[in-house]
């Protein structure tokens, strides 16, 4: 039995097909003793992405590969929520067609049969049973329907997430030292001795070492203001195609982080202080920082003083409740530049996050950024506030509308009593919660109203 998406047939309709078979198949083992899943299993060719790999292959590869794993995350787990009313029935057996069902896909060459078969165990486990916690020796235990764990699926062991920590400083701006939890205390205090302000940049699924986004922040803040800056690199565990995975290992990252913190502070009380601790993330990376500020709080009863979330991630964020939000940390700034649902190309959560929310342009598509250009948009929050901290003859004023967030700047009505500072400088201005203003198309960004 093959289902192919014939002239027409939407990949959401397909996919949806796809996963009532795979459920419908489960059901009918579960009501044979005798029949095993690789009997009722068929070969299901899951999607026709021609339509998708063309753009692929004609645009940009890298960012059409990210936009489409982040679709299909975010379908399958609204199509296996409206399943589980079927968890006591077809428990057992529905995990092991789902293992089934990805063992296949894992064989074949495309990397979205490969991306949707894992994506299936990973997300339907989560959602239809499995274990109630998975424990690590070196971070503890990760436990489903906390806020500490995203709900689709717990995070990968450590050692295959591979978290790096990069230590950049006025006096190394370019040589990173790398720290841990286990440095020496006599090595950690070359660099911790002296009082600074505590930067990390966590970035995003798909990149790594190799990525230019963290480097530019980190030459921005190293190029005004004598911090100690960290680059958080997981590039292991947040590798495509497989964004389920790299969604759930966000907590993972999270609590390596708060745990580097809580050493930190131990360490040196009089000289790292979690007040002055601020987190950059972008799009994964935002989560990531959503996740330490929790798991700080929880380790040691304080909270960091800032989280900066660039452009948040969407899939399998939305409707999670453990997305980054204003108790994370004492302030949390958000830029969202690419709102919207993943399957209609875009990468960004269309919710507010922190205490105040920037939507440049309104929040979804930037100026200069194509609609076949996938990523842009959501690139450009971290070139927004790389800007921000570069040029000092223009301010991001932004104002929040009195007539609610709207989807364009031209439609709304400024509120003039109610204006902030979109980036670095947000937390000293006084605009709080939704926050509009224009931008250029191309850089420099900043265009006053």
């Amino acid at each position: 039995m093959v289902f192919r998406c014939g002239i027409g047939c939407s990949t959401r309709s397909t996919l949806k097909l796809t996963i009532f078979t795979i459920l419908f198949l489960a059901l009918r083992c579960e009501n044979d003793a005798d029949m095993e899943p690789e009997d009722v299993l068929c070969d299901i060719d899951l999607l026709n992405l021609t339509k998708y790999e063309d753009v692929m292959k004609e645009q940009d590869l890298e960012d059409a590969e990210e936009a489409l794993c982040m679709f299909i995350a975010e379908e399958a787990e609204e199509i296996l929520t409206e399943f589980k009313a079927l968890r006591q029935a077809a428990s057992t057996l529905l995990e092991a067609m789902l293992n089934e069902t990805a063992t296949r896909f894992a064989r074949a060459t495309s990397k979205s049969r490969l991306a949707v078969g894992l994506l299936f165990l990973q997300v339907a486990g989560g959602l239809f049973g499995g274990p109630d916690s998975k424990c690590y020796p070196t971070v503890d235990c990760f436990t489903k329907g906390d806020d500490l764990t995203l709900p689709t699926g717990f995070p990968s062991a450590p050692e295959n997430v591979g978290t790096k920590f990069n230590l950049y400083s006025m006096e190394h701006k370019d040589e990173a030292v790398e720290i841990s939890v286990s440095s020496p205390k006599e090595t950690l205090k070359k660099e911790f001795g002296t009082r600074k302000d505590l930067v990390f940049i966590v970035h995003g699924f798909g990149q790594g070492e190799h990525s230019t986004m963290p480097i530019d922040i980190k030459n921005a803040f190293l190029g005004k203001i004598n911090c100690n800056f960290v680059v958080v690199l997981w590039a292991e565990g947040a590798k495509k195609p497989l964004y389920n995975i790299a969604a759930a290992n966000t907590a993972l990252v999270g609590r390596q982080i708060a745990l580097l913190l809580k050493t930190l502070t131990e360490y040196f009380p009089d000289t790292v202080s979690s007040s002055e601790v601020h987190l950059i993330g972008f799009s994964l990376g935002a989560h990531v920082a959503g996740f330490c500020g929790r798991s700080f709080t929880l380790l040691t009863n304080k909270t960091i003083g800032r989280i900066t979330g660039l452009d948040p991630a969407n899939a399998l964020f939305t409707n999670s409740g453990v997305h980054l939000r204003p108790s994370d940390a004492d302030f949390v700034d958000v830029i969202h530049t690419n709102r919207g649902k993943a399957s209609s190309g875009k990468m960004g959560i269309d919710k507010q996050c922190g205490h105040v929310d920037f939507y440049p342009n309104g929040g979804s598509r930037q100026p200069g950024c194509s609609w076949f250009s996938i990523g842009c948009s959501h690139r450009r929050s971290a070139e927004y506030f790389v800007e921000s901290l570069r040029k000092e003859d223009c301010k991001f004023v932004s104002y929040s509308c009195t007539n609610g967030l709207q989807d364009s700047v031209g439609a709304c009505i400024r509120n003039e009593s109610d204006a902030s500072e979109m980036g670095y400088n947000s937390k000293d201005a006084l605009g709080r919660d939704a926050q509009m203003l224009p931008t250029n198309g191309s850089s420099p960004y900043c265009e006053e109203w």
